[in-house]
């Protein structure tokens, strides 16, 4: 009866396997890569030859390198599948606002024939006026209501006259109040008030998608950072248990020498 039992650890070619079941001479083992085979119980040894220990080690290195590469490619995998993803969405979303823009005009197109089928002239159409709030303690220089939108910005603006919205527009955008004032000052009072408010508006959206640009690309060049330094701790660690188990077989290799040697003296 040989003396692999289950559970044990014994040697096929050179690597290490553990003993599942023994019977009448044939011995099932699992590998490392968590396969089983079937082998004579002579295949086998009980403990590991320096060649066995240096193949096995060689065999796990491989294994390591091997998944090491199937997490690399797997990575640059998901980062194409990202990319291709946001690629579709800004496609989908390019798709949407080009169907929106038309449906807008193709609306105020119909709005136009109807005002006119009216006996209307289109271009003394009443604002909409729905999406603004009209402030009654507030005033403007001629004396009636500010109305604006009621958003962070109109709120800002609201208790500014219009010397100070031209300063305040200024210095949000970055740029000379002159050259705002050479835009826009040939409008009425109401009109500069409104587009330097959307100027504002405009600045600080664009400002807020820049960074959120800036946010995904520096969570993207982290991902990697953390793999690439995985990688190179697994790698570490694997060199590091190469030479342990080096020194320990080169320790042994010493050991036996001094007992050979002390025998010898004795003799």
């Amino acid at each position: 009866m040989n003396a692999f039992t289950a559970g044990s650890v014994a040697f096929l070619n050179g690597e290490e396997v553990e003993v599942q079941t023994n019977s009448k001479g044939w011995v099932t083992v699992i590998k490392n890569d968590g396969s089983t085979a079937k082998v004579r119980a002579s295949s086998l040894t009980p403990q590991a030859t320096e060649a066995d220990v240096a193949a096995s080690e060689e065999a796990a290195a491989k294994l390591a390198a091997k998944q090491a590469k199937a997490d690399e490619k797997a990575a640059k995998e998901a980062a194409k599948a990202e990319a291709r993803a946001a690629r579709e969405a800004e496609k989908q979303a390019k798709i949407e606002a080009k169907a929106a823009a038309k449906a807008a005009r193709e609306e105020a197109a119909a709005r136009r024939r109807e005002l006119i089928q009216a006996g209307e002239d289109p271009r003394l159409v009443k604002p909409d006026l729905t999406r603004y709030t009209i402030h009654k303690e507030q005033k403007t220089a001629s004396g009636r209501p500010a109305i604006d939108t009621d958003d962070e910005i109109a709120r800002e603006l609201r208790g500014l006259d219009l010397l100070e919205t031209y300063s305040k527009a200024a210095t949000v955008l970055g740029i000379p109040e002159e050259q705002l004032r050479a835009q826009y000052e040939h409008l009425n009072p109401g009109m500069q008030r409104m587009n330097l408010g959307n100027r504002i508006r405009g600045h600080l959206r664009g400002a807020e998608a820049r960074k959120l640009r800036e946010e995904a690309k520096a969570k993207r060049e982290a991902l990697a950072a953390e793999a690439k330094a995985k990688r190179e701790a697994e790698q570490a660690t694997k060199e590091a248990a190469k030479a342990a188990a080096k020194a320990e077989r080169e320790a042994a290799k010493a050991a036996a020498k001094a007992a050979k040697e002390a025998e010898k003296q004795a003799a």
